[in-house]
């Protein structure tokens, strides 16, 4: 019973969320991923689990000592096109804080894969071209999709989304919603598996050698 009311409490969010036609409404994506994991079945974290730590690196991350909080100033320092630099102008440019997210207490490896999929999330944006808003969200969510990475921000994000399209009667935004979602979903499929890397050793990288290491040609250029 208590299952079924968290599921129509998510069911109200995506609802909620699909409403902001020019950002994501971050209160209501943190409600829906954390309300999900709380509801999770005993078999379902044994589940989840071991899908993690068959990811790659995921094992060896979780297992690495936690690196210190990112220094943007610190960053922004570095050579104008190494991943470090471009993420640290990327959350200057759209204003974005290292604090956007709650943590929680890592009592578990799910808890640990929740908490770094947000503290990589905007290295990700970063790394892929996708930018702020709406729909380069979309974008980066398929991109986890492509991944094969488990994720439940993604398909809240793209109901929320479509539910968003059902409102509008016009065509062209169908058509950027999809191309979004289409171009982030190959993009992750083509690439190497980078969700769960250890992105901290790679801030002195030029980005553009890095992407073409990983495999990733950024939104920028196929858009």
């Amino acid at each position: 019973m208590i299952r079924k009311i968290l599921q129509l409490r998510v069911l109200k969010a995506i609802v909620d969320l699909s409403k902001d036609t020019d950002r994501v409404a971050i209160k209501q994506v943190h409600f829906i991923n954390d309300t999900l994991f709380t509801a999770l079945t005993t078999k379902e974290v044994k589940q989840l689990t071991e899908i993690f730590f068959a990811y790659p690196r995921f094992k060896e991350l979780y297992a690495a000592k936690r690196p210190a909080k990112h220094d943007l100033e610190a960053l922004g320092k570095l050579p104008e096109n190494t991943l470090g630099a471009r993420y640290a102008r990327f959350m200057k440019d759209y204003q974005f804080s290292l604090d956007w997210y709650p943590p929680l207490k890592e009592v578990s490896p799910l808890h640990f894969a929740r908490n770094r999929q947000y503290e990589t999330h905007d290295i990700l944006h970063t790394i892929t071209g996708f930018g702020g808003g709406a729909n380069p969200e979309l974008g980066l969510q398929a991109f986890y999709v492509g991944q094969n990475v488990p994720n439940p921000t993604a398909m809240s994000t793209f109901a929320a989304g479509a539910l968003n399209r059902l409102r509008s009667v016009n065509p062209e935004g169908n058509s950027l919603f999809l191309e979004y979602v289409t171009q982030g979903y190959l993009m992750g499929k083509q690439a190497q598996k980078v969700v769960f890397r250890a992105w901290e050793d790679d801030f002195a990288t030029d980005i553009t050698v890095l992407r073409k290491e990983l495999g990733i040609i950024p939104y920028a250029e196929i858009a």
